[in-house]
């Protein structure tokens, strides 16, 4: 019996009546369109659908016609408890790296800043190396300050 002929007789009569992540027919299912409700979404934000997190989680239907063909429109239960771990996992990663971002972003302006300021002062030459003769905090506006009289 060659391929064709195994798949022609285990395939379901109708794709539509299968999970669309793992083709199982005999499951219980969720309809695509119908909405998680995330067990730690304490936001006001609407309810995503299994299909929303299914795109968003693997980039399907991003740049292809796949909209217009008959593609399953059911979940398994299974494979929607996957879906959602994946989809809370990819939001905290994503938003774990946009606040690792900004907070480095702050801390590199912050430094710049200080190096800035420190070779304004002196006590840092362009190289960043310490200025000759310059303790540690001590500023000096003027290479001759030493002889300036203060009244």
């Amino acid at each position: 019996m060659d391929a064709d002929t195994v798949l022609e007789r285990t395939a379901p009569s109708d794709y539509r009546l299968v999970c669309r992540t793992c083709l199982a027919s005999d499951a219980e299912f969720y309809k695509l369109d119908s909405p998680i409700f995330l067990e730690d979404d304490e936001t006001d934000e609407k309810p995503v659908s299994f299909m929303e997190c299914l795109r968003y989680c693997t980039r399907l239907g991003d740049n292809d016609d796949s909209e217009k063909l008959d593609f399953p429109i059911y979940i398994c239960t299974e494979c929607s408890t996957s879906l959602q771990v994946s989809y809370n996992f990819i939001r905290n990663a994503l938003e774990a790296h946009e606040i690792l971002r900004q907070k480095l972003s702050e801390n590199t302006d912050l430094q710049l800043k200080k190096h800035k300021v420190q070779r304004k002062n002196g006590i840092v030459d362009e190289d960043g190396r310490k200025s000759a003769g310059l303790e540690d905090g001590a500023v000096s506006k003027n290479k001759y300050a030493k002889y300036t009289k203060v009244y």
